[in-house]
């Protein structure tokens, strides 16, 4: 990781440090394990913003303090993308960090938002089909279930993303029991009992120590 100091008063550093950003930033290409975590956290919490010019998108990730080694290991994996440590947020009281903004992130926001709204694609399942990113989207929105099962909060999509999601896991983990459940206003995701064993089987090797608790057993 470059870390890129805050103020540069000197006009010839200034240059330096863009030279130095602009060569990083056409050295990046996102590996395996980068892909998979990203397409995982883009079904959780992240998002992917435009840079000041609008042109490209860069990563952006946040977690409450209490979730800040999660973070952590999130920057870990993007350590190459980021010019400067996680940082804390007074005002909302959470962790955060950003990448560089580049094409390859601006390639990722055109599939995965609509006018501005995050959407699944139909080609999802030619993207997402790992355990790791599995294991990534439910550290992110996963909690426990009822009687055993688990629950994907997964209310910000529209209940036809929630269908083609549900599909996927069936398709391309073999979750063979999960269905949408009504949650007030809006539908989650729910992996019942008869297939606990299977998810967990399928994502507890990707699991944090810090987000075991959210594991039945």
């Amino acid at each position: 990781m470059m870390v890129i100091p805050r103020e540069v008063k000197n006009r010839s550093k200034v240059n330096s440090w863009s030279k130095s950003v602009r060569k990083l930033q056409n050295s990046l290409i996102l590996d395996s394990i980068q892909k998979q975590v990203l397409v995982g956290t883009l079904l959780g919490d992240a998002c992917l913003a435009p840079n000041v010019y609008g042109k490209n998108f860069r990563l952006e990730l946040s977690q409450s303090a209490k979730q800040k080694a999660y973070l952590d290991w999130k920057a870990k994996i993007f350590h190459n993308w980021c010019l400067s440590q996680p940082h804390f947020n007074k005002k909302t009281k959470s962790w955060r960090i950003k990448t560089l903004s580049h094409p390859e992130l601006t390639t990722y926001h055109s599939i995965f938002y609509r006018d501005g709204k995050k959407v699944i694609p139909k080609s999802i399942n030619q993207i997402f089909c790992s355990t790791l990113g599995l294991a990534v989207w439910f550290m992110d929105d996963g909690t426990k279930g009822p009687r055993y099962g688990y629950t994907l909060n997964s209310q910000n999509f529209s209940q036809t993303d929630n269908e083609i999601l549900v599909k996927l896991l069936q398709s391309s983990f073999g979750i063979k029991q999960v269905s949408l459940h009504r949650d007030k206003k809006y539908q989650r995701i729910y992996i019942g009992g008869r297939s606990r064993l299977k998810f967990e089987n399928l994502i507890r090797p990707h699991i944090i120590p810090t987000m075991l608790y959210k594991l039945h057993s």
